[in-house]
């Protein structure tokens, strides 16, 4: 497993240390459900293939929708 070090505004670090709390989870594994849930959006091959997968990429996507609803919907 690699180690990734990245900045992010301290108001989104709380809030993202407050929804894994919330989620009765480390903050690592919301970052690895939210990344294997945008991975999935790019292409379902990456994560799919076993229940393990699957689940990570269900509560992924229900992390993300919590995301959206605090700090509103992804804009490029």
């Amino acid at each position: 497993m690699a180690v990734m070090t990245i900045k992010l505004p301290d108001d989104q670090l709380a809030k993202l240390e407050e929804l894994a709390r919330e989620r009765g989870m480390t903050l690592d594994s919301l970052v690895v459900e939210m990344a294997s849930s945008t991975l999935a959006q790019y292409d379902p091959q990456i994560v799919g293939g076993d229940e393990e997968n699957d689940d990570a990429l269900e509560g992924g996507l229900a992390v993300l929708d919590e995301l959206d609803r605090v700090f509103g919907p992804w804009e490029d």
